[in-house]
């Protein structure tokens, strides 16, 4: 029975308690609808204030103030190390401008790095050096033999025009030494006087002449493989003893080549 009794009192007590949530329920408006209202009522007013106490600023992690030497220090160190990989990776190493906008450009030259005319004029004295060299080295000095009679290329005297014979070698040595050019292809008596043909002309029996040198192609010669004395400007004619005699004094002239012995000379 007392079990039945206190039954009874704890639903009469829980019974007004379910009405009155129920009331609640009804008659007042939700607690979500309210505050979505009145955050509405607050952006169209531009008069919301923060309620008190609801937001609460986070202390900062690290207590050392802004603008501390710690700070300074930091900064320094990241701006050292970008500073030394923009030099790794060609961005520029120069010392910063007065006004700090960027590196100053350095201005001096760097080694290595001349003009292709400081190069130029700083190698022209060997280029003159070994061109010199060269001319030295092609220049040699013989007498020219004839292969038909074994007597000497002579200027019958040392002046310009003088006719070019044969003399027996070493009779006058000073008209029988020839020097090759091979640059210019000229035949030489002393610096200046040429083997040349008369008046350049390139018909045969063309006289050959001690000539002043003037590097024209009458005065270029070759002696070709089959030891020919070939004339560059005719081509095809040779220096020839002038039918070939043995005499003393006989002359030579511009021919044909045929490859006779009175046209082959060799160096003696």
């Amino acid at each position: 029975m007392l079990a039945a009794a206190g039954i009874a009192g704890v639903i009469l007590l829980a019974v007004p308690l379910l009405i009155m949530a129920g009331n609640d329920r009804d008659g007042r408006p939700d607690d979500h609808a309210t505050a979505a209202a009145d955050s509405r009522e607050l952006l169209d007013g531009q008069e919301a204030q923060q309620p008190p106490g609801v937001y609460v600023a986070e202390p900062p992690k690290d207590d050392a103030p802004a603008g501390s030497p710690k700070d300074e220090e930091g900064d320094g160190e990241e701006d050292g190390k970008k500073t030394e990989d923009g030099r790794k990776e060609g961005k520029g190493d120069g010392e910063a401008s007065p006004d700090g906008s960027g590196p100053v450009a350095d201005a001096s030259p760097q080694a290595g790095s001349r003009s292709k005319e400081e190069q130029d004029t700083a190698e022209a004295p060997a280029r003159r050096s070994e061109r010199k060299a060269d001319e030295t080295v092609t220049v040699a000095t013989a007498r020219i033999v004839s292969a038909d009679t074994g007597k000497c290329l002579t200027a019958s005297s040392r002046g310009v025009g003088a006719e070019l014979v044969i003399q027996p070698c070493g009779v006058s040595a000073g008209a029988q030494i020839w020097s090759f050019h091979d640059t210019d292809r000229t035949l030489r008596i002393g610096e200046d006087l040429c083997m040349g043909l008369d008046g350049g002309a390139v018909e045969k029996e063309t006289a050959v002449l001690l000539q002043r040198c003037d590097g024209s192609s009458g005065q270029k010669f070759k002696i070709n493989g089959t030891e020919d004395l070939v004339s560059l400007k005719a081509g095809d004619k040779c220096v020839d003893v002038w039918w070939g005699k043995e005499a003393n004094g006989t002359p030579v002239k511009l021919w044909p080549c045929t490859g006779t012995a009175n046209q082959t000379w060799r160096r003696g």
